[in-house]
């Protein structure tokens, strides 16, 4: 976990991986291909403050899972068929 401060509330805020979900990141990863391809600023911007290290972990979880695949760089991550059907609600 790590926290971040909220700075429209002044609240302390704990970041988990379990915070973004496979479905989140899968999202993310579509909208990334249409734009600009880096699946890390996409994310960024879905969940203002949260820290690198736990985005970089909740892509990696999604990989683990076989819905995503990557060659060099987790932030450039693409869907898998598996991935694809998953967001499409066929899986």
């Amino acid at each position: 976990m790590t926290q971040t401060i909220d700075t429209n509330t002044g609240t302390i805020k704990l970041w988990k991986r379990e915070d973004i979900t496979d479905e989140i990141v899968c999202r993310a990863m579509r909208e990334a291909h249409k734009r600009c391809g880096d699946v890390f600023h996409v994310l960024l911007e879905k969940c203002p403050g949260c820290p690198q290290k736990v985005i970089e972990c909740a892509i990696a979880r999604t990989i683990d899972h076989g819905l995503a695949d990557f060659k060099s760089n987790i932030r450039y991550a693409w869907l898998t068929t598996k991935g694809k059907a998953y967001i499409d609600g066929s899986l």
